[in-house]
This record gives structure tokens, C-alpha cells and sequence, in this order.
């Protein structure tokens, strides 16, 4: 994943659904962040994808493998912007899209 993450002909992006996610986790506890996690964040050269109309749409679309509303959105805007979805849960798979790190 490093590989891929740090290859210059590869544009990553993070997505304001994981922004969210981390927010939720690290308040309640379950998730240990820095301080300055999400200005590293908006600062670095990742992309910052916003969710869209047509995001919200498609996830709410996708076959019911899984009830995670933030997996849900990720898989939406992989597929809808051609894009790679980095994440570890196996469930990706069924989705069809390509997924790095599972």
C-alpha cells in the first residue's frame, strides 16, 4: 500500500466520509488521534473528496452486503470516480471494485 501511496502517478484522495468516521471514533473514545491528525490531513497532498448528491444516491443503492453507512459511501464514490478504495474489510470484494490493502 506505501508503494502505491507514494507513487507519483497515483493521485490519492481522502474522502469527507472518513473525515467524518474518524471525528465520530476519536470522540467516542475508540479511536486514539493527534491533535493536529485532521489539519495534517487538509494540508497534505491527498485530494479531499467531497460527498455529492450522486454519492449519497448510489450508496444508498448498493446491494445490502453490509449496513456501514461510511463503507457504504466509499464503495459509491470509488465506483463512481473510477477510483481504488484503500480499506481492509474483505466485504469490498463483493462490491467489484478494485480495493487495495484487503
Amino acid at each position: 500500500m506505501i508503494t502505491a501511496l507514494s507513487d507519483s502517478r497515483n493521485q490519492a484522495s481522502i474522502s469527507a466520509a472518513s473525515f467524518w468516521e474518524i471525528a465520530i471514533k476519536h470522540t467516542r473514545g475508540k479511536l486514539d488521534w493527534p491533535h493536529d491528525g485532521f489539519q495534517l490531513l487538509l494540508d497534505s497532498e491527498f485530494g479531499k473528496l467531497s460527498i455529492s448528491p450522486q454519492h449519497a444516491t448510489a450508496a444508498g443503492q448498493l446491494p445490502a452486503h453490509h449496513a456501514d453507512p461510511f463503507d457504504r459511501i466509499l464503495v459509491a464514490q470509488a465506483t463512481a470516480e473510477a477510483m481504488t478504495l484503500v480499506g481492509s474489510d474483505p466485504i469490498f470484494d463483493r462490491y467489484g471494485l478494485d480495493v487495495l490493502w484487503n
